[in-house]
Parts: C-alpha cells; structure tokens; sequence
C-alpha cells in the first residue's frame, strides 16, 4: 500500500500539468543564468510549492538547499 500524502500523490510533476499562468516560467527555465529570484505568494492549494518543485526537476543538475 502507498502511504503517501495526497497532495504529494497527485502534485503535478510537469508544466503541462499546471492549471494557471505558469508559463511565462519556462522562458527562464531555457536560459537559467539570466533567471531571476522569484517569490511566489498566495492562498494555500494555487500550486505554488509544485511550481517550484517543477523548475528544480526542469534545471536537473544543479545544487539546491531545500529548507
């Protein structure tokens, strides 16, 4: 049996899978040495920690410090 959280069960895992308008994201995600430092905000559930999660997975490899 799975024990996983739900939302990590069903977090999207690419940017086709977002629903909202992520894709100005993935102009930066081409050239990530003129990427800016983003700040995402909002109500709980928008997608903002998947939307994060999908840039780091997209810049494989790179050194991360998840805190």
């Amino acid at each position: 049996m799975n024990n996983l959280p739900f939302v990590e069960k069903y977090r999207p895992l690419k940017f086709d899978d977002l629903i909202g308008n992520y894709n100005y994201l993935r102009n930066f995600i081409v050239n990530p040495k003129t990427m800016p430092n983003f700040m995402f905000f909002g109500p709980q559930g928008t997608g903002k920690t998947s939307a994060a999660k999908i840039i780091l997975n997209e810049l494989k490899p790179i050194d991360v410090l998840r805190l």
